[in-house]
């Protein structure tokens, strides 16, 4: 439609990995690890220094590691340090690491999980995009379109509560008093310039 958004992309990815000893009940939910980690022993380190790419893998680590059973296996996602790039296609390179350091950044929860290491998992993934103060846009871009995107790494959990507002949207029907506040035009007004650098301060 030839229209700018106020958006980044992040690359993320999600390893899928069989699990025929059964270490990932099938009846967990998303568990998340929401505490700093090191996802190396010391000797892994002195064996991986070398390696100019994992540099950054190798000392203290962010929380968000995350997972849940899927299918015969479970999904392992932990993006570390992601970076915002300009979205080549719909599905984004991942690291070769990518894998094992989602499978690693569960061992806190799991720690049966290790029985897995070496196991090549099925990677792949999509970008997050996001607003520079990691709101949606949801509401009237213009005259009979409607936008629901920016959702980040949550839209799982807006997903109902977005739809509800973009039909109140669409059927010109009464609005909550905070929908404004995600509407893709508050971009147009001069007093909400909302700065990166802030936002990336707010996550």
């Amino acid at each position: 439609m030839g229209l700018e958004l106020p958006v980044v992309a992040e690359p993320h990815f999600k390893a899928w990995f069989p699990d025929p000893l059964s270490l990932f009940l099938r009846e967990a939910p998303l568990i998340i690890w929401n505490e700093p980690q090191e996802i190396f022993s010391p000797e892994e380190k002195a064996l991986l220094q070398e390696e100019a790419g994992l540099a950054p893998l190798l000392g203290p680590l962010p929380p968000g590691a995350h997972g849940r059973p899927e299918g015969e296996g479970f999904l392992a996602l932990y993006n570390p340090f992601p970076i915002e790039e300009m979205p080549r296609g719909c599905l984004p390179t991942p690291p070769p690491w990518a894998g094992e350091v989602a499978l690693r950044g569960l061992f806190p929860l799991l720690p049966r999980l290790p029985a897995y290491l070496g196991v090549r998992p099925r990677v792949d993934g999509g970008y997050y995009v996001r607003t520079p103060e990691n709101r949606p846009l949801l509401g009237p871009l213009e005259d009979g379109v409607f936008l629901a995107g920016a959702f980040s790494g949550y839209g799982v959990m807006a997903a109902l509560g977005a739809g509800e507002l973009l039909a109140h949207w669409a059927l010109g029907e009464d609005l909550p008093s905070w929908a404004q506040t995600l509407a893709p035009g508050r971009f147009q007004d001069p007093g909400y310039r909302p700065s990166w650098a802030a936002a990336k301060a707010q996550l």
